[in-house]
């Protein structure tokens, strides 16, 4: 399994998000990926203090943000 995290959401803060995905025991173990565009090295030093495991810069073209997808899912999946 693999959580692929994008810390602007429209209704609740990513970072929140994160907290709670951390707090459930069936999913604490669970690799998390943040995957944000327009994010700062606080951002990222913040994700990782709540235990991502992950932090992408997300590309502003789609055949970018394809490449990114399969690099990610190639590197935790295998």
């Amino acid at each position: 399994d693999l959580i692929f995290l994008d810390l602007s959401l429209p209704i609740i803060n990513g970072f929140d998000v994160l907290k709670d995905i951390k707090r459930r025991p069936n999913l604490q173990n669970t690799p998390v990926v943040i995957f944000s565009r327009n994010s700062s090295h606080d951002e990222m030093l913040r994700a990782y203090g709540l235990h991502a495991s992950g932090f992408i810069n997300k590309s502003f073209s789609y055949n970018e943000v394809r490449d990114q997808i399969h690099k990610t899912l190639a590197y935790w999946i295998n």
